[in-house]
């Protein structure tokens, strides 16, 4: 027993000698200040969480070894970092797993553009995400930007497996920034007035869009969204040209007392849907064929329809039942 318990014990520890990676990440503190100095990255396993610290900002030098890093790292920058400047399409992190910074307030223009390998972004604090700064990111699942309000175009264009995007603060959707994401399922923008052009192009696994500000609806903006069978859009005065073109599985578009100016080919390619409004007839007649129907379910309505006739028949049997009482009483 002791030689077989001895034998696995060996086992264990070669195969931990050889794959390194199974004995769980670890968390590496990196002086910032060291990283500006040009110093060389610790040594660490793939996997591993660097945790940059201290007082210093990371400069060009920081930033570029942290590029050039050997393995795959996760990255905490614990330094008070406030921007993350521009990059390019040939600077990318190719190692770089996940980017957590709750400091930063700005990331500059293609900053991770082309990074292969990232798969989640938490930026608690960012307000400004600019141009193409997270372009062809095609691992990039799990993004959190609770705060920001301005957003570049193509900032997240080509993230082919972004599932979920959510902008509470973010008042207009530039041209592309999310097009073909064709994974992105779940999309809350509850403060958006204006969507780009092409803003949403492709986005294939969209199946409900709720709008509650949007205005303005642009060119192509989720053109090819073919999953896409209800839209809420109360708000919205303008649908560009081939807005909604190729959303062949739209049946519900809800707008409420909107009654907004559609291009021609705005729908092209939907078949017939029902829109539920307030209205009782629409200006415009660039729709796909329509059923017009009117928002409120009369079922769960008591302000109207049968329950309001049966709530009206129930008070005047009750009050012919008291008036026939009284009256066999006085008798």
């Amino acid at each position: 027993m002791k030689k077989l318990s001895a034998g696995l014990l060996m086992g264990a520890a070669v195969v931990l000698f050889l794959f390194p990676a199974v004995a769980g990440a670890t968390e590496i503190d990196v002086e910032a200040a060291s990283l500006n100095g040009g110093m060389t990255l610790p040594s660490y396993r793939a996997g591993d969480t660097l945790i940059v610290y201290g007082s210093e900002q990371l400069n060009t030098d920081g930033w570029e070894t942290l590029k050039a890093a050997p393995a795959q790292y996760e990255l905490v920058l614990d330094n008070g970092q406030t921007s993350i400047p521009a990059g390019d399409a040939l600077s990318a992190f190719p190692n770089l797993l996940s980017l957590t910074a709750e400091t930063v307030t700005q990331v500059g223009k293609m900053a991770f553009m082309g990074s292969a390998v990232l798969r989640s972004v938490s930026l608690p604090a960012a307000a400004s995400i600019a141009e193409s700064a997270f372009n062809t990111c095609p691992e990039l699942r799990e993004v959190s930007l609770p705060r920001v309000s301005a957003l570049g175009g193509d900032a997240f264009a080509g993230c082919s497996r972004l599932e979920a995007v959510s902008l509470p603060l973010t008042t207009e959707i530039p041209s592309r920034a999310f097009a073909n994401c064709a994974a992105l399922a779940a999309l809350s923008l509850p403060a958006a007035k204006t969507i780009g052009q092409s803003a949403f192009d492709s986005c294939s696994a969209l199946k409900t869009l709720s709008l509650p500000a949007v205005t303005e609806i642009g060119l192509r903006a989720f053109y090819g969204a073919a999953s896409v069978a209800e839209i809420s859009m109360p708000k919205v005065v303008t649908i560009g040209n081939e807005a909604f073109s190729g959303c062949t599985s739209l049946s519900v578009i809800r707008l409420e007392d909107a009654d907004p100016s559609v291009a021609e080919n705005a729908f092209s390619g939907v078949s017939r849907v029902t829109i539920y409004s307030n209205r009782k007839t629409l200006t415009d007649k660039n729709y796909p064929p329509y059923d017009l129907a009117n928002p409120k379910d009369p079922e769960k309505d008591s302000g109207g329809g049968c329950d309001a006739g049966l709530g009206l028949w129930g008070l005047a049997s009750l009050a012919a039942f008291c008036l026939l009482k009284r009256l066999f009483l006085w008798r």
